[in-house]
């Protein structure tokens, strides 16, 4: 089986699988347990990367995804809001300040 070097199309952290788009050939399936390493494993769009390709009923499918140069810091998420139930902020019982006292 030869090494195939792409890019990453898409990615969803969310359902943990995307596209890979090969150098010479068509779209390529990757689930996140073929990504090589430890911890979270996720791919970012336009990632360059190298993978073995097998045939399944569905299509092609990626396995032993290596990042050629992986980002040296992810995309950063927009912070997360203060307040709410059981947050700093959170008002009275943790309910955000919704309600009045009735005492």
């Amino acid at each position: 089986m030869a090494r195939t070097k792409g890019s990453v199309k898409w990615f969803s952290q969310e359902k943990g699988y995307g596209f890979l788009t090969a150098e010479n050939g068509p779209d390529v399936f990757v689930h996140h347990s073929a990504i090589e390493g430890t911890g979270f494993k996720v791919l970012y769009e336009g990632e360059e990367v190298e993978f073995d390709v097998i045939q399944e009923a569905k299509g092609p499918k990626a396995q032993n995804v290596v990042r050629l140069n992986p980002p040296a810091e992810p995309p950063r998420r927009a912070p997360r809001r203060e307040g709410g139930p059981g947050r700093p902020g959170g008002g009275r019982y943790g309910m955000g300040g919704r309600y009045e006292s009735r005492f």
